[in-house]
């Protein structure tokens, strides 16, 4: 009993200095990687002594900001919407300036036609679909992934009804729930993942998975519909973009906390005495009292002690991870292309491309 009134006293003594004078409790934190996630984290814990180990030449890891002929690509990340709160906290912080989309509540189909918005007031959509239509049939798409468990498999596996082959179109005429296509379906096309009556509905339902947890889902009870929080941005024009890219955001932030860039770590180990070192590609050893560590376990056992520590062992069998892969590549002479060009009437700016650019149909 009495040692626990003493530990009692002890957290009470440690809690209130720390409340009176946090600095001396201040810890030294090395963060590995200096993409979204770890420079997010290296802002938040700027109270203590972090530094952040970069094995590349820049920071921003995939969601990077590139030139191309004087033209910004985004490599990962594009629009902002008022839903991504952190993003929103940290822009205001640092002073990194957005703009409104230009968007006009139009998107261009398959033939390159300007058509409007699929759920725009005056489309003529709202009008063919009910609340009550809606809501039994967002329920039959739901169905589907708990009736087929392979959705939830993030590789590529062995797939037990054939049905999930039929093109998307098809197989949401055949499970019910076609008249809320066009939403889905729309968002799929203009983000550059084909046609509902080409993309295979195995494809498609697993990139809506994906999307689910940004896109939250509901039913809007006065319209009917079904729509995500970016398609709410859209449709509401709140959706805005970094007009220097998304990449000053981050380098802003790597501004403001020490980051060593060309500094690959190879390995890290606990110490008896509670700490934990790092050891970097050209040899040198250094003592932190914490690391951080976000990245995907393929990575992340190149240097942690997976095999010989048996809690590491134990987390990295837990952790399921899916590739994400950039692909860039240059193209012409399509005329698609050309015509989405002359439709905005502006120099085009491949940073818009991903949002407003169709997939591509192949010539057979």
């Amino acid at each position: 009993m009495a040692t626990f009134f003493l530990r009692v006293i002890r957290f009470h003594l440690v809690f209130c200095t720390y409340l009176i004078a946090p600095w001396a409790y201040s810890l030294e934190i090395a963060i590995i990687g200096a993409g979204p996630a770890r420079l997010t984290a290296a802002h938040y814990l700027k109270s203590h002594d972090v530094t952040v180990f970069e094995s590349e030449a820049t920071v921003c890891g995939k969601a990077n900001t590139i030139m191309i002929d004087g033209k910004k690509v985004e490599l990962g990340a594009i629009i902002l919407t008022p839903q991504y709160k952190t993003i929103n906290e940290l822009k205001k912080y640092y002073g990194v300036s957005s703009r409104i989309w230009p968007s006009k509540m139009t998107y261009l189909d398959e033939h390159g036609v300007l058509r409007p918005y699929i759920l725009h007031p005056h489309s003529g959509y709202l009008k063919k679909i009910n609340s009550v239509s809606a809501f039994l049939q967002y329920k039959n798409f739901e169905q589907i992934y708990r009736k087929h468990k392979e959705l939830d498999n993030p590789e590529l596996g062995p797939v037990g009804n054939p049905n999930l082959f039929l093109p998307f179109q098809e197989f949401a005429q055949k499970y019910g729930f076609i008249d809320i296509l066009p939403p889905m379906t729309m968002a799929l096309t203009a983000s550059g993942y084909s046609f509902p009556e080409e993309v295979p509905a195995l494809y498609a339902l697993r990139v809506l998975k994906l999307c689910k947890k940004s896109m939250t889902t509901y039913l809007n009870e006065t319209a009917g519909h079904y729509l995500g929080s970016e398609f709410k941005s859209f449709y509401d024009k709140t959706i805005s973009y970094f007009p220097d890219g998304y990449t000053h955001l981050w380098e802003k932030i790597a501004e403001s906390v020490k980051v060593r860039l060309n500094s690959k770590i190879i390995a890290v180990d606990s110490l008896a005495n509670g700490k934990v070192e790092l050891k970097t590609e050209d040899g040198k050893l250094l003592i932190f009292d914490r690391v951080l560590v976000a990245t995907n376990i393929r990575d992340g056992q190149k240097f942690l002690p997976v095999n010989k520590n048996k809690l590491f062992h134990e987390i990295a069998q837990e952790v399921k991870t899916l590739r994400y892969l950039v692909t860039v590549f240059r193209t012409s002479q399509l005329p698609f292309f050309q015509k989405l060009i002359t439709v905005f009437k502006r120099p085009f700016k491949c940073l818009f491309l991903s949002f407003y650019g169709p997939a591509y149909k192949q010539n057979k």
